[in-house]
């Protein structure tokens, strides 16, 4: 699968139109990848287009390697969530529809 990354197009706090963006990407072929961001960029696998919902969830304390809560982990996988990276101050997660 051949990979790109893509720079964010917004400010990292706007968090509707970066889930939009995702969602976008992903309708176009472009999905993220489960690599960490790097200064706004993020990792694309190019392949077929598909349906997916992206959420931004904010992270309770900022410290390096934090892991999300294993409750809400379980919570998000109960519902058809899967964590796939953080950016900056957010986990992201995506179902697929």
């Amino acid at each position: 699968m051949k990979k790109t990354h893509k720079l964010v197009p917004c400010a990292h706090y706007d968090v509707e139109r970066i889930e939009s963006w995702l969602t976008d990407m992903a309708s176009q072929g472009l999905h993220l990848e489960k690599e960490p961001t790097f200064m706004g960029f993020f990792p694309f696998a190019k392949g077929e287009p598909r349906d997916v919902r992206y959420r931004l969830e904010p992270k309770q304390a900022v410290i390096d390697n934090e892991k999300p809560d294993m409750d809400a982990e379980a919570l998000y996988r109960e519902y058809g969530w899967e964590d796939v990276t953080d950016y900056g101050l957010f986990y992201i997660y995506r179902s697929v529809t």
